[in-house]
């Protein structure tokens, strides 16, 4: 009985203690390379796509590779700063203006990749 107890208590305490903001960076981060992807694949590989080319799937390739070195930064980045020395509502404030960052790169780069593509097709 005291062992049923106690694991109830741990699951009531691990439900009560917040996500760190680096785990949820982390997840902020996936979920913008997927929504990223995506856009590329379903936006812009469309517009380059004329007959059965290779070179849009290739180009799709390359542009989720040239961003991952980026989202990788700003997960070390946010390694360190949950380490660091900065209160809680600054940890905060970074946190909404990463995920900020987040979401204009991951709907922003696609949707102006189609745009430019639309305009030279």
């Amino acid at each position: 009985m005291a062992k049923a107890q106690s694991s109830s208590q741990r699951r009531a305490a691990q439900k009560a203690k917040p996500k760190s903001y680096a785990k949820r960076m982390s997840d902020q981060i996936a979920v913008a390379l997927i929504i990223y992807t995506l856009l590329l694949i379903f936006l812009v590989t469309p517009s380059l796509a004329s007959g059965m080319r290779i070179w849009p799937y290739f180009l799709l390739v390359v542009m989720v590779a040239a961003v991952i070195p980026f989202l990788r930064g700003v997960d070390h980045r946010w390694q360190i700063l949950e380490n660091s020395e900065l209160s809680d509502r600054g940890l905060y404030l970074r946190f909404k203006q990463d995920t900020g960052k987040l979401c204009v790169l991951a709907f922003g780069i696609p949707l102006i990749l189609a745009g430019v593509c639309s305009a030279l097709s």
